[in-house]
């Protein structure tokens, strides 16, 4: 039991890593070869467990893809936001936004 729990437990961090450094990877014209061959041999996988995650990976490209399009849209909608002290415009007037929650503004402090 333990050994599938751990060997379960590489592949979805393998997943991980692969997902997140594929891209970098191939943005920067380097060989996902070299990378899988790194990734294999610092966590001591053998040919059949990379396979695994080769395939399971694929599988779930196209989800993992959709899902890293939704994240930078919603990060570009997150950066449109005012923040405390930022200036935003309302109907052509500059006004700081002020927090509205977490501070108090009474006399008595």
């Amino acid at each position: 039991m333990y050994k599938h729990a751990r060997w379960l437990a590489v592949l979805l961090l393998g997943l991980g890593l692969l997902a997140t450094q594929a891209d970098s990877v191939q943005a920067h014209g380097g060989s996902r070869h070299r990378m899988e061959r790194r990734f294999q041999q610092r966590l001591g996988l053998s040919d059949d467990q990379m396979k695994a995650i080769r395939e399971v990976r694929q599988r779930q490209a196209p989800k993992a893809l959709e899902l890293s399009h939704q994240l930078h849209r919603a990060e570009q909608e997150l950066r449109q936001l005012p923040t405390p002290g930022k200036l935003v415009s309302d109907n052509g007037s500059r006004r700081s936004v002020q927090p509205t929650c977490g501070t108090s503004r009474t006399a008595s402090g």
